[in-house]
């Protein structure tokens, strides 16, 4: 079950010209995947991800098939990623990281389950993220500077 995230952090759209627009029209979704569409989009709706609005933005939601016969929710937002601003974080090498941990006793692995879903965004960003309904929370699709301030977050705890 979805819930809307009780201690996220919030990411900004940060543009690189404030009155651009990205506006892409709706693709058309197979037949095949409509009821999931509107499961996957009620489940969002009633978690408190979504929620109705007017915008001049928009990015077409995809209905992406999973390798275990599942459909996920994306969205196209390749016309609002032209227009942001990037954002580039270093992430850690995976070597070094391994070498610090050689000699501990325990180890823990953690899975960020629906990770995007975590991250919640600025209010005055909200209406630069919209589909038929604008997400709260980060859309899989992935809005490029996410890449960045996602793991920036998390280094920082």
């Amino acid at each position: 079950m979805l819930q809307k995230p009780t201690h996220a952090y919030y990411h900004d759209i940060k543009l690189k010209d404030e009155n651009a627009v990205a506006y892409r029209k709706a693709y058309k979704i197979p037949l095949r995947y409509s009821d999931e569409l509107q499961r996957q989009l009620k489940q969002y709706l009633d978690a408190g991800f979504i929620e109705p609005t007017v915008s001049p933005f928009g990015a077409p939601i995809v209905m992406v098939p999973k390798a275990n016969g599942e459909v996920r929710l994306c969205n196209d937002f390749r016309g609002l990623n032209k227009l942001t601003i990037a954002d580039h974080f270093h992430l850690p090498n995976m070597e070094e990281l391994l070498m610090e941990v050689k000699n501990s006793t325990y180890y823990s692995s953690i899975d960020l389950c629906q990770g995007y879903h975590q991250v919640l965004i600025n209010e005055a960003d909200k209406e630069k993220n919209c589909v038929p309904y604008p997400p709260l929370v980060v859309s899989i699709g992935w809005l490029c500077r996410l890449g960045s301030s996602m793991p920036r977050h998390h280094s920082k705890e």
